[in-house]
C-alpha cells in the first residue's frame, strides 16, 4: 500500500453476529467503530473516495418514507447502537475538516440465502421447507428490501451520504 493510490474503496462486511445475545454493546463498538475508524483512516489517506455501509436501521423505528435527514429514531440494540456512533464519528470527522472524501451509505436489507435465523428471507425459506408459520414481526416490503443489483448500481455512483432503498 505504500506507494498505491485508489479512486474508490468500500468497505462493507456481513454482520453476521447481530442475533447474538451473548455480545455487548462493547463487542458491536470495538469491531464497528474502534476497528473500522482505523481502517477508514488508513484508506481516507490513499484514497479519492472512501465509501462506508452503514445500516437504514437506525430508522426502524420510524413510520413513513425517510431520508438522509431524518432524525435517527431506532429500536435499541447493541448493533444499531455500533452503527450510530460509527456515522456520528464521520460526521464529526468531516465537519472539522478530516474524511471530507469518506461517504457512508445506510442501505436496506438485501436478499441472500446465507443469512442467519434472524433475518427475514432465513425465516421465509425456512417456513417454505418445514411447512412452519413464519413469525417477521413489523415488515414493510417497500421499507425494508433492496435487490444487490440495485444496491450495487447505486453504490458505484454515489457522491454524498444517502439512504439507499428502492422506495418500490
Amino acid at each position: 500500500f505504500v506507494n498505491e493510490r485508489y479512486d474508490r474503496v468500500y468497505i462493507t462486511f456481513a454482520e453476521q453476529r447481530t442475533f447474538d445475545k451473548n455480545l455487548s454493546e462493547n463487542d458491536f463498538l470495538s469491531i464497528n467503530v474502534d476497528l473500522t475508524s482505523k481502517v477508514i483512516d488508513f484508506f481516507s489517506k490513499i484514497s479519492n473516495k472512501v465509501i462506508v455501509y452503514g445500516t437504514a436501521e437506525l430508522w426502524n423505528n420510524h413510520n413513513g418514507s425517510i431520508n438522509i435527514n431524518t432524525t435517527i429514531n431506532y429500536k435499541y440494540s447493541p448493533y444499531v447502537k455500533s452503527k450510530e456512533v460509527l456515522y456520528e464519528l464521520i460526521l464529526n470527522k468531516k465537519s472539522i475538516g478530516n474524511w471530507n472524501n469518506v461517504v457512508i451509505l445506510h442501505s436496506f436489507n438485501f436478499n441472500s440465502l446465507q443469512r442467519k435465523s434472524g433475518f427475514l428471507f432465513y425465516k421465509i425459506f425456512n417456513s417454505l421447507i418445514n411447512n412452519e408459520i413464519a413469525n417477521v414481526g413489523d415488515l414493510n416490503i417497500n421499507r425494508d428490501i433492496i435487490h444487490p443489483k440495485y444496491l450495487v448500481s447505486k453504490s458505484l455512483l454515489v457522491n454524498e451520504d444517502c439512504i439507499i432503498g428502492s422506495g418500490k
